[in-house]
This record gives C-alpha cells, structure tokens and sequence, in this order.
C-alpha cells in the first residue's frame, strides 16, 4: 500500500522477508496455499523445506487492465494454475485461497460462536451463508467461493467464482463440473462415492473485456481424459466472441496460447507457446526453451517428496540439510561456493526467527500472536519494532539504536479509522508521519476507495501542496456469447484527473493549477477501459497537450501520437504473436522531407531473451528498415550476460564481456 506504512513490512536497512506465497498443488496433494513464508533464492520454503516456483506463461490486456496466467511448479508436482484457488478445512477452521502479489496465499479463519474469526489479524472478514462464501479482505476485496463446486479429486470445500476489487473491476471463474452419479459405478464416479471426480475451470474473464479460455481433450464425462487440459488461449472479448462456460472458442485472428502435452518421460508436460517455444516441467525440473539439459532441478529424499536436499539451477547446485524440534526447525543452506547460510524458523508462524548469513552475521526476528512482525534486530543490533491497530495495519515503526535512546528512536506513523464502518476506506491511512514528525494527508472515496486528495506537509512558504484525484465509473464494451456488443455489466471506477498547485495551497480553474485529465474508450464502442489520452493543461485551459494511445487486440501499445497536430510526433510498435516489441519505429524528422524515421529493431532467443538491438531507419509502417548500428547480447544458462558487441558496416567497433563468480556475482567486466 503506497500510501500507508506497508503492512508486515521492515526497513530495508534491517531485512527484507518475501512473504505471502504460495501455490496449489494437483489432484491427490491438493493443499492451501501458506498464509505466510520465506522462500531462498531457489523457491525452497525455508520454514517447512518445500519447493515452489512460478512461471508466467500468458498474458492479455495491459496495465491494470492485464489479465496474466501463472504457473505453478510445487514439491512434486507440475504446473498448475493459479487461478484454481479454494477454501481448504472444515466447519471449524479453514484456509481460504486468494491471489497474492507474488502468488496464491491464504487468510485463516476459525469458527468461534457461530462467526468466522480471522488468526492472522490482518482486518479480513470471511462469511458464510449455506454453501456459499464471502472472504472481504482489508483492502475491499471481495472473494466468493461456491461450497457446491467439491469433487473427490480435491482437498478443497468451495471453489473461488470471483474477484471484486474495490474499484469495481470483477474477475470471473467458470467451470465446469461431472454430471451427477446415479450409481458410484458409473466411470466418472469416485470409488463408491456419488460425488463425481472433476470438476474443470473453463474460462477466467475480466470485466475489462479479456479472457483466458481452457480447452480440454474430451467433453464427454465419463471418459478418462475429461480432465485433461490441452490449450489455454488468452483473447480480447472485444474482438471475438466466447462465452464463458463455452467448452470451446472459434477465434478470427492467432491471440497468445500455449498447448500442454504430456511429455516423454512420466510425470512431464511439456508447454507450447504459439510461436513455438516448449518448456518442459516434471514432477522436480524445469527444462526452458532451447535448453538441452534441466534449468532447474530439485532433489527430494530417496523416501519420498518432502524436504527439499538439494537444488540445481544453471549448473550450480545447493544442498540443504534440516534440524530443530517442532516449531522450530533449522536449515543449513550450503551454496555453490562452499559458504553457508543458516536460517531458523517459527514453523506455525512460517517465517524465520534468525538468520546467519555467509559471514557469521546473525540477524533475529520475533512476531506477536497473530504472526505479525514485531521486532526485527540487525547484527549490530539496531532493532525496528512495529506495533499494529486491531486490523493488522501498521500504526508505528520505531527504529531504535544498540545503545537505546542514543541516539534517539526514528519514529515513523500512521492513523487509521478506530473502527471498521467501510471496509473499502478504514484499512487506509487518514495520515502518515514521517520521522521528522511531517504529516501527510489522505482522503478516500467512501464508494470505491480511490484516493482523492493528499495534502503534503508545508513547504518553507508556509504552503501545504496538495494532489487531487477525480474518477469516473466506466464500463468495457465488449462481445457477449452471441456476438453482440455489449456493456459488461461492471460498472468500474477509473481514474480520469490529477491536479496540483504549482505554487499556492487553492488554485482550481486558475493558471496556477497543474492539470492531466486521462480518456478511455467511448460507451457503445468496443474497448477494454485502456486510457486513450492524456491531457496536460493549466487550470484555465490557457495551455494544454495532449497525447493519444493506440492498441492492438492484444493490449500492446501500437502508436503514441504526441501534442503536434497530425502524425508528425507519432512513434509506432510492432509486436510478435508473444507481445515481445519486435520494431520501434519514431517519429518523422521532417515531415514531408526526404528523411526516414528512426527505427529499431529488437531479436530474442528462444528463452524470450534480447539478442540483438539493431538501430536504423525505416518507413513509418515499419517496412524497408536499413541498419546503421547492431548491439548484439551473449548470456549464460542462467540468463547473466556474457558478452555485448557493437558494429557497424558489419565491423565489430565494441566489445564487452562478462564473469561470474559460483554465487552470481560479478567478478569480472572487460571491454575494447
């Protein structure tokens, strides 16, 4: 939260703790996320020595509008996606999936007189009524889970059916689930069971207008394969029509997609994008496009699946051995070089206690009831304590010297609502202090929760600056399944002005008031709520520019034409069917004169990595492109860049390369 002193967090001058990862596993191991851990630089889970990894495979839509598809890779099992979220437990105590920054997470409630009751403290509400479920995170968010979407395949007791931001904009799951069991004989029964085995996600679709579409071998439910994903194609509803629960798409025009099929080897998918790169996963690797060995590989015991014992990434590899009593645990990391790094942890908190690192420094932790982080102490023994409001918001970091009191503490705060009336607003600061007791000012819309004012500390003049922001509810106009334009139905409020004062405290409508007004599509048009314009101007109008946007279907930006009338300042994009920017082409020099734009061009490998940036002229489509200058990149297997050459002419004029030392670092840069 930008605004506000961020939750769970710690100064960088102390530490810095990932946490909030997690991922859901495949039928049979079908697990909630962890609400909270540390993960190593190799996705161990320091607290509970399981590995994870995520891997972005599509994505649709741009800026806050893009709808991504992630992958997971977890201990001992392949990707799956990260949409499948779902409430794990029972009547007493659950786990309730949600779409974390980094990855699926979990809030945990338990049932206390009837109420669920959040352990974490972190001001989310979870409500039930038959079997549905509402999760109402601190922010707005709300969460609903469907209680009759189970199967005997999964661990879960409802499945996730949609996101609502604050702002309005919705994520929706469909699915698609075994018709019911007249007999457990029946094939798609399980194991004398009337409760059919699968149940399918088909589509996630944003109100914006953008879809992810899976498409599996078989529509007929008894059969075997039934549950057996073969496509996931992400489109623009705007541009063809699909609905949701549809068990398959006709589409006008090749949008990003990836097709999954076993591998050669038990236990493998390999995944294809549409211009033909394969990544391979297995129940412990990851093989990358192009690569003739494993990327990644991890090692369990000879047991089993468990604690991770070592993991090899780019040909070096680390090795990790487990002690400690239950709930602490200790592991040994040994690094490629043949340093050591010791981390012990809280296991019921899932976060380290104490770290040391590689040279002998101890680094110590300790967290309140709810696992919240309340002190953080550095090797030289500086500590950082942080105290919380009843909802889990920080209210005053304090960072306090080895010699308490000398010097005296840094103190920085904030406040926040006594009493939660809107969930939407009460979670974000009213003000925040800094250390030198400076306050800033904040005001929400109580609909949305956007902010609309923020009112700085006074400068030397006396004045206090402040910003202030204006949004519309807008609506994307997109196909719906029979191919009519329509609106979505989600009405979403969008951010649409930003004004300030360039030198006094009251300057609205005046030369002195610094305006941008942002425009998105128009009602009744097909669009996806992208901005199309941004204006710049004086208060008064008496100056103002402005810039247009333009997109493909895809949500790449395809021209940019600046404040000059006409397309005298427009830069145009060229993209690949994988949205890499193939060409820029920039604006015309000279207008009708002889002069071409300049032009560049961009090359990637099959792992997506840049090759060679050619800078040239071109046309303003594109076409005809002459090179005058070519910086060609040369990487390792971990992706560190060993070599950049500069030519012109087809004469190398610059030369530099790279080294590494066992850790990755740079040891050696060498140039001619």
């Amino acid at each position: 939260m930008g605004l506000a002193l961020q939750r769970h967090a710690v100064s960088s001058s102390v530490l810095a703790i990932a946490c909030c990862l997690g991922h859901i596993g495949y039928a049979g191991a079908d697990v909630a996320p962890p609400a909270r851990y540390q993960k190593d630089r190799n996705g161990v889970d320091l607290a509970r020595g399981t590995y994870s990894g995520r891997v972005k495979m599509l994505s649709i839509g741009s800026g806050n509008e893009e709808l991504p598809l992630y992958l997971d890779h977890r201990n001992g099992r392949p990707g799956t996606s990260e949409y499948e979220l779902g409430i794990y437990g029972d009547t007493t105590s659950v786990n309730v999936g949600v779409l974390g920054p980094n990855g699926p997470a979990s809030t945990v409630f338990t049932k206390v007189n009837g109420v669920w009751v959040s352990k974490l403290g972190d001001g989310a509400t979870l409500t039930q009524s038959g079997t549905g479920y509402v999760l109402t995170l601190s922010d707005g968010t709300q969460y609903s889970y469907d209680g009759t979407l189970t199967s005997v395949d999964s661990n879960r007791i409802a499945r996730v059916t949609s996101v609502k931001y604050a702002s309005g904009r919705t994520l929706t799951m469909s699915y698609l689930r075994q018709v019911g069991c007249s007999s457990q004989y029946q094939q798609q029964c399980g194991g004398g069971s009337n409760v059919p085995w699968k149940v399918r996600l088909i589509s996630v679709a944003s109100s914006s207008g953008y879809q992810l579409h899976f498409d599996y071998a078989s529509t007929i439910a008894g059969d075997s394969s039934w549950n057996t994903l073969t496509t996931i194609t992400a489109f623009n509803m705007a541009t063809d029509a699909c609905g949701i629960t549809a068990y398959s798409c006709s589409f006008s025009q090749n949008w990003p997609a990836i097709t999954v099929a076993a591998g050669a080897a038990a236990g493998s998918w390999t995944i294809t994008d549409n211009i033909g790169r394969a990544t391979t996963f297995t129940t412990t690797s990851i093989r990358r496009p192009g690569s003739t060995t494993d990327d990644l590989s991890v090692t369990y015991p000879s047991s089993g699946y468990g604690n991770v014992v070592s993991v090899t990434a780019a040909g070096q590899t680390w090795q990790y051995s487990y002690s400690g009593t239950y709930p602490s645990t200790t592991v040994t990391i040994g690094n490629p070089d043949g340093t050591s790094r010791i981390v012990t942890s809280n296991v019921t908190v899932g976060l380290p206690t104490q770290v040391t690192d590689e040279s002998g420094a101890v680094t110590s932790y300790t967290y309140d009831s709810s696992g919240r982080l309340s002190t953080a102490t550095s090797p030289t023994q500086v500590q950082q304590r942080f105290l919380y409001d009843s909802r889990g918001n920080v209210i005053e970091s304090r960072l306090v010297s080895a010699t308490s009191g000398t010097p005296a503490d840094i103190v920085t705060s904030a406040g926040y609502d006594p009493s939660c009336g809107n969930t939407i607003t009460c979670n974000q600061p009213n003000w925040t202090r800094d250390a030198k007791n400076a306050q800033t000012d904040y005001v929400y819309d109580p609909t949305h929760g956007g902010v609309t004012s923020v009112t700085l500390p006074a400068n030397q003049s006396g004045v206090r600056p402040q910003r202030r922001y204006a949004y519309s509810q807008l609506q994307a106009y997109y196909k719906n399944s029979s191919g009519t334009l329509v609106a979505s139905g989600a009405p979403t409020y969008l951010l649409t002005s930003v004004s300030e004062c360039r030198s006094s405290s009251s300057c609205v409508n005046s030369a002195d008031e610094s305006r941008t007004v942002i425009a998105y599509g128009q009602p009744g048009i097909a669009n996806n709520l992208l901005p199309t314009s941004t204006t710049v101007s004086a208060g008064d109008g008496s100056v103002a520019a402005a810039t247009s946007f333009a997109y493909n279907g895809a949500g790449d930006v395809v021209s940019v034409d600046g404040p000059i009338l006409g397309n005298a300042d427009t830069v145009r994009s060229i993209y690949n069917a994988a949205r890499q920017t193939t060409m820029v082409i920039e604006a015309d020099p000279d207008g009708t004169g002889p002069l071409r734009s300049r032009a560049t061009s961009y090359s990637y490998d099959s792992k997506g990595r840049v090759t060679g940036v050619v800078i040239g002229t071109a046309n303003a489509d594109g076409s005809s492109f002459t090179a005058v200058q070519t910086l060609s990149f040369g990487y390792d297997a971990a992706d560190r860049k060993l070599l950049a050459s500069l030519s012109t002419g087809g004469t190398t004029i610059a030369v530099a390369q790279y080294a590494y030392d066992a850790m990755g670092r740079t040891i050696c840069t060498a140039s001619a």
